[in-house]
């Protein structure tokens, strides 16, 4: 996401399962439906995690680089932004080998 470093909010990412979840804000999730790879969960749906700075269950929590400088995040990925990031990056992806 070149130039929208401030919409990057912390993710969940598992190396085992080559996932990786992202939080968006409530309500805005429905803007990724219809891309390829991505799930968008029903409501109700629980995400079992790690708290932050923890390895659990092949999973641990990815802060954004404003974070690594010491400064809090205190916003969710930008569901805009994102979807132009997938669409960029499928939009260029080599074709892959059956």
């Amino acid at each position: 996401m070149t130039g929208h470093g401030s919409s990057l909010g912390p993710y969940l990412a598992s190396g085992a399962l080559r996932r990786m979840w992202v939080l968006v804000p409530l309500g805005t999730a429905y803007r990724l439906i219809g891309i390829p790879g991505v799930t968008v969960p029903s409501p109700g749906w629980q995400l079992t995690a790690p708290p932050p700075g923890r390895y659990r269950a092949d999973r641990t929590w990815v802060l954004p680089p404003t974070a690594l400088l010491g400064a809090p995040w205190t916003a969710l990925t930008d569901t805009g932004h994102l979807r132009e990031a997938l669409e960029a990056t499928q939009a260029t992806e080599a074709p892959r080998c059956p």
